[in-house]
């Protein structure tokens, strides 16, 4: 029999997040003699519905057939409607062991990164060695966990260093994404957004 083949279903391989996790992957898949099929987008999300209908045909290539196990990180896969396509084609076509990571499926088995300690750890940061007292909270949609985690961190830290917590320094539409930081700032800056 030949060498066991994992497939790693996400979009936009080539960033930060994506290309550490995958490293992790193939590092231990290779260790195992694994191969390992990359089945990716370039894009994580587009406004452009065409250019969203292409970027998931790609997804049309897997063949679960072929495939001994399945990885599928869950969070990169933001066009509208891929995770339920998704979703869809391992419920009708995959019979092997499938792992969502920073999502979740039904009973499959999922994966999180734990955000509250590191996030705790920046906020902290930010006050103890720069000495802010104001800091704005930028992440993603409240309804993802891993939101959810790092608001944890960012409060356990101005609780533990006394300072109250303001919803007004918390802005949930960063979408996890650099241009949205750029966004805010530029809100900040002409006024749009409360500064201190």
């Amino acid at each position: 029999m030949g060498r066991k083949r994992i497939g790693v279903i996400l979009s936009e391989a080539e960033s930060y997040y994506q290309e550490r996790l995958l490293k992790g992957v193939m590092t231990k898949a290779f260790q195992l003699d694994y191969d390992v099929l990359i089945f990716t987008s370039f894009v994580k999300e587009s406004f452009l519905k065409a250019v969203s209908v292409g970027e998931m045909q790609i997804y049309d290539a897997i063949n679960y057939d072929k495939l001994d196990g399945v990885i599928v990180l869950a969070d990169t896969l933001k066009m509208p409607g891929l995770f339920d396509k998704i979703c869809r084609d391992i419920d009708e076509k995959c019979h092997v062991p499938v792992v969502f990571i920073d999502g979740s499926y039904k009973d499959y088995e999922s994966i999180y990164t734990r955000d509250e300690k590191p996030f705790m750890q920046l906020t902290e940061h930010l006050i103890e060695v720069h000495g802010c007292r104001k800091i704005l909270f930028l992440s993603g949609p409240l309804e993802t966990a891993t939101t959810r985690e790092r608001l944890a961190g960012y409060k356990r830290a101005l609780e533990k260093h006394g300072i109250e917590y303001d919803p007004d320094f918390v802005c949930f539409d960063g979408g996890f994404w650099y241009d949205k930081a750029a966004e805010v700032a530029n809100n900040i800056i002409y006024g749009r957004r409360k500064k201190t």
